[in-house]
């Protein structure tokens, strides 16, 4: 199966949601740095989607990251953080990951 699913628009979405904001203390211009970096981002064809996660629905995010060798996969639910981590792929919530980012700027 082939899927050529852009997760921008879902990212920023949870970005801007006013109990991630709260719970991050995320402001605009982090959030606009974090979505100009993701916009120069690698964009992966994923082949095949490996039933790995108990959502399905998360399926497809566990396969771009592995395709896309990605460092870290974003979660705010409670299925992803269960496999962390997945190989070499690190599953943090948004606080945790806008550390990371804050570190690295």
């Amino acid at each position: 199966m082939r899927s050529d699913v852009s997760a921008k628009p879902r990212i920023e979405d949870v970005l801007n949601r006013p109990k991630i904001r709260r719970k991050s203390g995320l402001t605009d211009k982090i959030v606009q740095q974090m979505m100009e970096r993701l916009s120069k981002g690698e964009k992966v064809a994923v082949e095949q989607v490996k039933a790995i996660s108990r959502d399905p629905k998360d399926d497809i995010f566990l396969a771009c990251a592995e395709t896309g060798k990605a460092d870290y996969i974003v979660s705010e639910d409670g299925d992803l953080p269960a496999l962390d981590p997945i190989n070499t792929i690190r599953i943090v919530n948004a606080l945790d990951f806008a550390r990371v980012f804050i570190r690295r700027a």
